[in-house]
């Protein structure tokens, strides 16, 4: 998560200096980029994304495709 999170802000900087004119780049990068991490692990704490949801069962269905009536 923090390697695909740093490459895709250095991405961004490198962008926002190329076609940005008066882009602001922020001070301290490595703690905006910590504070992202951080952000990042909250959001999907939250949505139990991250560490899974142990109240939650996985069921699987079998899904066919039924040729419709005729008429």
């Amino acid at each position: 998560m923090k390697f695909v999170i740093t490459v895709w802000r250095i991405w961004k900087w490198r962008n926002m200096n190329v076609f940005g004119p008066n882009a602001e780049l922020p001070p301290d990068p490595l703690y905006f980029l910590h504070k992202k991490f951080d952000e990042t692990r909250e959001a999907l704490k939250k949505d139990d994304i991250l560490f899974g949801n142990p109240h939650m069962l996985k069921m699987k269905r079998l899904i066919r495709w039924e040729a419709p009536y005729d008429g």
